[in-house]
């Protein structure tokens, strides 16, 4: 049975979502009654049910993945039992990589940073503080490189733009050209670094 909740608000449109995999969430203008939202619930059921089932399926696949003896390591699936001490080793190869990638980056991109630090956030891969001061996710761990790289460009860009302008992703594309395919990588996989750095750290 579905659970449906309906939001009324001052807006024009209708939005119809899915929320933790099986709750119903219908915003609507604040004129809609009751038999209005009932009715584009039935309309649109089979969609609603389809979608539910792939969720649902989707996080079935994920807590099969997440929980086998293997460990994501720069975007490759490797068995847990090559890495003696997986922790210590995942963190100290993520801040050599990210210190090389920002070294030479920074240099390229004339900008200075203050420093680096790994944090255990979930909420973000990286973030570029008001004293320029680098922090990045150890989710990053588990990630391509070449999306890592997209993360490090994406924070020395604040130290110039600490906003999300265009002149803000300008800058990014310069010197990421692809950066939204590096992007839309990362945040598709979102779910299954958090899992990792759950388990692991």
């Amino acid at each position: 049975m579905l659970k449906i909740t309906i939001i009324k608000r001052s807006q024009k449109s209708i939005r119809l979502r899915i929320k933790n995999h099986q709750n119903v969430i219908l915003s609507v203008p604040k004129h809609y009654n009751n038999a209005h939202c009932e009715q584009i619930i039935e309309q649109n059921r089979k969609w609603i049910e389809s979608k539910i089932l792939l969720l649902q399926t989707k996080e079935r696949e994920l807590s099969q993945l997440t929980q086998t003896q293997k460990i994501l390591y720069f975007g490759q699936w490797l068995d847990i039992a090559k890495f003696a001490n997986p922790k210590e080793i995942l963190a100290n190869d993520l801040k050599d990589l990210i210190c090389k990638y920002a070294s030479e980056l920074a240099n390229k991109m004339s900008l200075r940073y203050e420093d680096i630090k790994l944090t255990n956030a979930k909420s973000y891969f990286g973030l570029c503080t008001n004293k320029n001061l680098l922090k990045f996710s150890l989710m990053l761990c588990f990630a391509p490189k070449n999306c890592i790289e997209y993360v490090v460009i994406h924070e020395l860009s604040h130290i110039t733009h600490k906003n999300h302008s265009k002149n803000f992703w300008n800058l990014v594309e310069e010197f990421c050209p692809d950066y939204k395919c590096r992007r839309k990588m990362l945040r598709e996989n979102a779910e299954i670094y958090k899992r990792m750095l759950a388990r692991i750290f």
